[in-house]
This record gives C-alpha cells, structure tokens and sequence, in this order.
C-alpha cells in the first residue's frame, strides 16, 4: 500500500527518523524503515544521508542531534542544488 505513495516522488528525497523519537515504540526497527522506504522509491530519488538521526527525541531539542540535523540537511541541500 505505501509503495504507491513513494514511487510518486520525482525529486531528490532525505528520509530522516528520530534515533529515540519517544512516540515510536523501542520495538520498531528505525533503520531497517528508513531502508523499506528508500527501496520502495524510484531508483536514485533517495538521498544516501537519510537515516536516523542520533540521540534525537522527536522534537530533535538535544544540541549534538541538532548539530547532526543541521549538517545532514546542509549537506544534502549542497548536493541537490540545480
């Protein structure tokens, strides 16, 4: 059912996640959905950097996951700019 929704995304994508986001349960594999999420869009759509962003609660408050947020998107905007 989801397939259909990322295949539609014709533009360069940065899938991040919270590392301790607190209102996803522990037993979800954060990672391995990052990785379902970056198969299931078209080949290439997907940025390399997305993953999940360590230490981060939901909000991404805590300064080092700021820190890494900031760099990533930075880094990802740098490479996509046309």
């Amino acid at each position: 059912m989801a397939a259909p929704y990322w295949r539609r995304v014709d533009k360069p994508l940065l899938i991040l996640h919270s590392g301790n986001d607190e209102y996803i349960p522990e037993s979800v594999d954060k990672d391995g959905l990052i990785r379902h999420w970056k198969e299931l869009c078209q080949p290439g759509i997907a940025s390399e950097l997305s993953g999940t962003i360590p230490g981060a609660g939901h909000r991404v408050e805590e300064p080092g996951a700021e820190e890494w947020l900031c760099n990533t998107v930075a880094k990802f905007l740098i490479q996509n700019i046309k």
